[in-house]
């Protein structure tokens, strides 16, 4: 069987959930002996066409802007996929899906929708329609539609009734405590908080930054916040007063790299304002990392507070309090992240999501 994962930004994966999850369930796929194929934008200087652990890279021309990028990647993933003729064609996301509707060459099509599809807070007006027109054609299209949580199902009902849930994974062997020596840009003798993900709006980026002015002095002189990862808001971020002197800005990092920070970090903050269901949360919790977040989307359908210091009100004031609430209490922060790590080990497995995808596969080809 030979499998097709579009709507992808790059393989091996930079920070983005999407990405780890095509590369961890592609490259498990390959093991099992199925063939894969991962269809991402290309980038000056990258090749055509590469073998990354077994899965081909198919990279074509796009439009680099955040707007456009999907949408431009779409007469390309066409043509490539027209190409290789797979049996499935697995998107990741509406502009994706919309092109797996356009051929007759392969047996099924499989969409993946990874929690809301256009977040008001991220888009203006005619993107958002538009996401939003391209979403409702590649759900009602799809040969089979699955979904990382119950919350992301029954958002999609109005289209149609049949969605899978299938919840994304983490490397328990790769992200765990005290595996890795602690990153330089750790300060030692901080309490040393983590922002990892896009810095957008729908991640809350500007919330957490804003919410340091609203930190008691006696608590702030204490920590150290580190954010990973680049975005649309990283100037204005970066530029705000609240910040200076107490963000330490790490920008994007591969994702190869970033267990060592998880497993030496003091807290992990997810001040979000839309989700799925964030791999990032999965990794922390596997390396034994308390997590401070909000309980938005797929999150509520998998924690609560035995597993994590919930953001009561999304707004910068509520996400200081949360900071303060957990920095006091570590014996409880570290009980609720023994309960979250037992969680994820038994429930959360790479190996697991790509045999109930292979499943999907079988079924809708057979």
């Amino acid at each position: 069987m030979h499998i097709c994962l579009a709507g992808v930004k790059s393989c091996p994966p930079e920070i983005g959930g999407v990405e780890v999850f095509a590369f961890e369930i592609g490259r498990r796929l390959v093991s099992s002996g199925t063939k894969v194929t991962v269809i991402v934008p290309r980038k000056k200087n990258q090749r055509k066409m590469e073998d990354v652990e077994g899965i081909s890279v198919r990279r074509v021309w796009a439009v680099n802007n955040r707007h456009l990028l999907k949408v431009s990647m779409m007469p390309e993933e066409l043509r490539v996929a027209a190409e290789i003729r797979p049996d499935v064609f697995h998107a990741n996301d509406p502009p994706s899906g919309v092109v797996s509707l356009l051929s007759s060459r392969w047996k099924s099509s499989i969409l993946t929708v990874h929690g809301r599809v256009v977040p008001p807070s991220e888009w203006s007006t005619p993107f958002r329609l538009g996401g939003k027109f391209l979403h409702g054609l590649a759900v009602k299209g799809a040969t089979a539609v699955a979904t990382t949580d119950r919350k992301t199902a029954s958002l999609l009902g109005e289209y149609r009734k049949d969605v899978v849930v299938i919840p994304p994974g983490v490397d328990t062997q790769l992200f765990r405590k005290g595996a890795y020596s602690r990153p330089d840009s750790l300060e030692e003798g901080k309490i040393n908080i983590l922002f990892v993900g896009r810095l957008t709006k729908g991640k809350g980026v500007d919330i957490l930054i804003e919410s340091l002015g609203h930190i008691r002095p006696d608590i702030l002189a204490r920590i150290e916040l580190t954010v990973i990862g680049d975005g649309p808001l990283a100037k204005t971020v970066r530029e705000s007063k609240p910040s200076a002197g107490s963000v330490n800005w790490i920008g994007e990092v591969p994702h190869r790299d970033i267990p060592p920070f998880f497993a030496n970090a003091d807290l992990l903050v997810m001040p979000s304002r839309s989700e799925g269901l964030p791999i990032s949360m999965l990794e922390a919790m596997s390396a034994g990392l308390p997590v401070v977040s909000t309980t938005v989307g797929g999150i509520e359908t998998y924690f609560n507070d035995e597993h994590l210091t919930r953001i009561e009100s999304i707004t910068s004031e509520g996400v200081a309090n949360a900071i303060e609430r957990a920095i006091e209490s570590r014996g409880l922060i570290d009980k609720k992240a023994k309960t979250a790590r037992e969680l994820v080990e038994s429930q959360f497995s790479w190996d697991r999501v790509a045999e109930r995808y292979l499943r999907l596969y079988e079924e809708t080809t057979a």
